[in-house]
């Protein structure tokens, strides 16, 4: 075993704290946006960064800045979906697998000691997209899951068609969280 390889090995052999964030951006096809992204990522130390709705295109490793991740996006046409991980530099030396799933689903898998965890980055379809495409959505993500995971992104999900008062409305949630 080299030094390199000896030194992954023992910095993946305990589960550390993580930060870990999740944020729906809206588009990500500017550089400046970009930078504000890894910015953001940087200025809070975060070890895991799931971005979706970037409208990327293509599939593969990307960088925003300084930081290295991965992106699904559409193959081709409009790019009006996609999503991407982002992982700190610790984090990036324990992985084992990344997966593309599709330009709503990825993951990526890393070993913490004995523990396999899957990060899972996220960008379900709305209630205006049909019922097949909702149900083909959450049959990717039942099938991702095989080991610890941490589902992280916007999963568009609504309970009911009925808007209620002071929860939701016909187009979203409204007011702030309340507590009980």
């Amino acid at each position: 075993m080299t030094q390199k390889e000896h030194e992954r090995e023992v910095s993946c052999k305990t589960l550390p704290s993580l930060k870990i964030g999740a944020w729906n951006v809206r588009g990500c096809g500017s550089e400046s946006k970009r930078c504000v992204i890894a910015k953001v990522f940087e200025e809070r130390s975060l070890d895991v960064l799931a971005v979706c709705e970037t409208k990327l295109k293509g599939k593969g490793e990307v960088w925003f800045g300084n930081v290295r991740g991965w992106k699904s996006g559409v193959g081709g046409g409009h790019g009006r979906e996609g999503v991407a991980l982002f992982l700190g530099d610790r984090l990036s030396e324990c992985v084992t697998e990344i997966r593309e799933v599709s330009s709503r689903v990825m993951w990526v898998k890393i070993r913490f000691g004995g523990e396999l965890w899957a990060f899972v980055s996220v960008y379900g379809p709305g209630s205006e997209r049909s019922e097949e495409e909702r149900e083909e959505f959450w049959g990717l993500l039942n099938e991702t899951v095989e080991c610890i995971v941490v589902v992280l992104g916007d999963l568009n999900a609504r309970v009911g068609d009925d808007p209620i008062e002071g929860v939701i409305g016909n187009w979203g949630c409204q007011g702030g969280m309340k507590t009980v």
